[in-house]
């Protein structure tokens, strides 16, 4: 099925927007993790969510700034003091006022004449940036922004924090991010119109541009109303994806198992405890899924301790009903001589053959486990993903 053409925007390459040159694209590339070949995306750069907010909304004046605080000053700029000639590791310092006190702004190697014409002497400016203290005075080193008194509605008072890289800076990510966002096309909405209403959400253009572009700090909040919703995006799309992998792995047609009850029954009397609801549950579930012509896709999920190898124990019990065999597959070898431990006791108290076939078994130990699966006497196999292996017996079957 071919896209709709009204999501275009938001597939396509971050390359081909103004001012993303080759060097940058490669590094947005890396950063975002596009598969081998591909550039990375603008909806990469949309679900990049902030890390924080900084809000620049509160203006005290000097006097009611404190140090670490990101302050927002109407100042008049009263000199400049240049460094000495022949030392540019001394700073440029720029002396300024409000009504309710002095401060200094910093700049660092600010050769060229640049920091005269951004702050003028004689005139105001509106400046942003964290306050320090040096030498009993407050300053500001190189201020986040420095704009005329008129420009001052272009200043972003609320601004979103980024995760970054190297030499991804935050202005450049920020400018980016609203170029998209100006290009962000209205769209269907696809979650059900009673649970937008249920937790209030926005749609999605307005989700992104209140995380992205928020007027107060509440908006981008992780349990805020828009980033609730751009998180269950993410969740409903994941299931989706999940639903259409599932629905192919099940297409294909599997081998109906018929069940005695013989030897479960076995197994079950020789466990020394009882299962669980949940645990029984979970086995007919599974036992149903055999039984059906379709092939088996499912995961059970619990926590450490829950029972979940007893429940792999009793599927392999139904399957050697039906006179198949099994294998347990265990990440390493240690775990799967763990499980082989567990199980073994309660095998032979049933009259179910199981074996370990591992890598650092000897030869005539290997001879003889291959031995027992080739003839039947073995019905569940534990061992690691070497079990797939061509060197491995070809008679066992998950």
């Amino acid at each position: 099925m071919s896209r709709p053409s009204s999501l275009d925007p938001l597939f396509r390459s971050l390359h081909s927007i103004k001012g993303v040159g080759p060097q940058l694209s490669a590094l947005l590339t890396r950063f975002f993790g596009a598969p081998e070949g591909q550039e990375a995306m603008a909806l990469d750069l949309l679900m990049h969510m902030p890390s924080g907010m900084v809000d620049r909304r509160r203006m005290d004046g000097v006097a009611g700034t404190y140090v670490g605080h990101i302050a927002t000053l109407k100042l008049h700029v009263d000199r400049h003091q240049p460094p000495p000639r022949g030392k540019p590791h001394v700073p440029h310092r720029v002396f300024a006022h409000d009504e309710t006190g002095d401060i200094q702004l910093v700049f660092f190697r600010a050769q060229g004449g640049w920091v005269e014409k951004l702050l003028p002497v004689g005139e105001e400016r509106y400046v942003s940036g964290t306050i320090g203290f040096f030498n009993g005075d407050k300053q500001i080193t190189h201020p986040d922004y420095v704009v005329e008194v008129e420009k001052f509605g272009a200043l972003p008072l609320v601004e979103p924090v980024y995760p970054l890289t190297h030499g991804l800076s935050a202005k450049v990510l920020t400018k980016l991010t609203r170029n998209i966002l100006d290009t962000l096309p209205p769209l269907p909405e696809w979650i059900s119109t009673e649970r937008m209403a249920q937790f209030n959400w926005p749609e999605f253009g307005a989700s992104m541009r209140a995380v992205h572009t928020p007027v107060a700090p509440a908006d981008g909040e992780l349990w805020g109303p828009a980033r609730m919703r751009l998180a269950y995006d993410e969740y409903l799309a994941g299931q989706l994806a999940l639903m259409i992998v599932r629905s192919q792995l099940i297409s294909a047609r599997g081998v109906s198992r018929p069940f005695t009850g013989e030897i479960t029954g076995r197994v079950t009397a020789a466990l020394p405890y009882t299962l669980t609801a949940g645990q029984l549950a979970a086995v007919e579930d599974i036992r149903a899924d055999l039984a059906a012509p379709d092939r088996m896709s499912r995961l059970i999920q619990g926590d450490v301790g829950a029972g979940k190898t007893v429940v792999a124990l009793m599927a392999m019990a139904a399957v050697a009903e039906s006179g198949a065999q099994s294998s347990l597959m265990a990440p390493t070898e240690l775990l799967a001589a763990q499980h082989f431990r567990t199980l073994k006791p309660i095998c032979d108290a049933a009259g179910l053959g199981i074996v370990l076939l591992t890598g650092k078994m000897t030869a005539a130990d290997r001879r003889a486990a291959l031995a027992g699966i080739a003839s039947g006497d073995t019905s569940i196999v534990v061992g690691t993903h070497a079990l797939s292996s061509p060197a491995s017996p070809s008679r066992t079957s998950a």
